[in-house]
């Protein structure tokens, strides 16, 4: 088909499907002249843009990037609407005379000119457009791979591996493990880490979590160093600590464990509120099983069941009323960070390093 939709929040793996086209449909002498790109043009100049044939040989792309038409963006609008689905800036195309302008321009693309909308949000078909331009266009759709911490997805399991593979390079599962944590699994940032290892380890061809964790950074987030601090290695959480701290400022950091702390207090809370034993009429009431408690819990708190148990996994050591004294220093902490007392840095040392 002439008319090619490519949609979704996975910007690495549309981007790469991008220029894939791009390098199939393109005479390589003639890719200046013949390859035109447009940011959320109107229908007329869309239609303009179209018509004209192509220069020299081989076809001829009209690219309409952070195209909006057919997809609803998902944009925080504050409190309890995040996540609100908000109409995408397609102008007045839900009137009927745009529908037919829309129409007459995906149905009058020339033979050898390839009309390709790049949309960075999931395609929606609902939308009037959506509708309007499936009977011209192949749609395909690159959503966002979910992935949680602690929990396994094949599908980015198996895009590490073939990262690897490309460097003629093999990965163990514990890298790859350590990989995802580090980059929460996004694409583009996971297939740069593979890359610049394997660059590293030349001439050995196999990543082990050794090599990863030596040489690749957290990205931002802390679970690593979260996890060292619960489990009470103390010594490697500060120099994990140290090197985010190198990396991004204090205060996010802050932040992050104020927010962790808080669901950590509400998860142990429900969860030992649960395991009690029964009261002295309830003799004869069976416990609950763990597996019964987790899934109470996560319907409580409306949290995936693998990630209530992880999180318990973390916290054996810890209570919920020493959760709370954490928090409590956490938050004294933090206000004299704000009063000018202490620098922000030297506060999470100091709470890092406390007993």
């Amino acid at each position: 088909m002439p008319v090619i939709v490519l949609a979704g929040e996975e910007e690495y793996s549309l981007s790469k499907r991008l220029i894939e086209l791009k390098s199939t449909l393109l005479a390589p002498a003639w890719q200046t002249v013949n390859l035109v790109k447009l940011n959320k043009p109107n229908l007329k100049l869309l239609g303009e843009a179209t018509s004209t044939v192509a220069f020299g040989l081989g076809n001829r792309i009209v690219l309409v990037d952070n195209c909006e038409l057919f997809t609803k963006k998902r944009a925080k609008t504050g409190g309890d609407e995040e996540g609100k689905e908000k109409p995408g800036k397609s102008g007045k195309t839900n009137k009927t005379d745009d529908l037919d302008d829309l129409e007459s321009v995906l149905s009058s693309v020339p033979a050898g000119t390839y009309l390709i909308f790049a949309c960075p949000y999931n395609f929606d078909s609902t939308l009037k457009t959506a509708k309007q331009v499936i009977k011209y266009a192949k749609v395909e759709e690159f959503p966002k791979e979910k992935y949680f911490p602690g929990s396994r997805n094949l599908k980015l399991e198996s895009f590490s591996r073939q990262e690897a593979k490309k460097y003629n390079a093999t990965i163990d599962d514990d890298a790859i493990e350590y990989l995802l944590n580090s980059t929460e699994g996004n694409m583009r940032q996971l297939s740069s880490e593979i890359e610049k290892t394997t660059l590293s380890i030349l001439p050995q061809t196999k990543i082990t979590h050794k090599i990863v964790s030596g040489l690749c950074a957290p990205q931002g987030h802390i679970f690593q160093f979260i996890d060292l601090w619960l489990s009470g290695r103390n010594s490697e959480a500060l120099d994990n600590l140290r090197y985010l701290l190198a990396q991004q400022n204090a205060m996010p950091i802050l932040a992050a464990l104020q927010t962790m702390l808080s669901k950590w207090i509400k998860l142990k809370a429900l969860y030992e509120q649960y395991n009690a034993s029964p009261d002295e009429k309830k003799v004869t009431s069976k416990a609950p099983s763990h597996s019964d408690i987790i899934k109470q819990i996560a319907a409580d708190l409306k949290l995936m069941s693998f990630s209530i148990e992880k999180d318990l996994r973390r916290l054996q050591k810890f209570t919920a009323a020493q959760l709370v004294d954490k928090r409590l220093q956490l938050t004294r902490l933090e206000y004299a960070i704000k009063v000018g007392q202490i620098p922000a840095d030297h506060a999470l040392i100091m709470f890092v390093s406390s007993k």
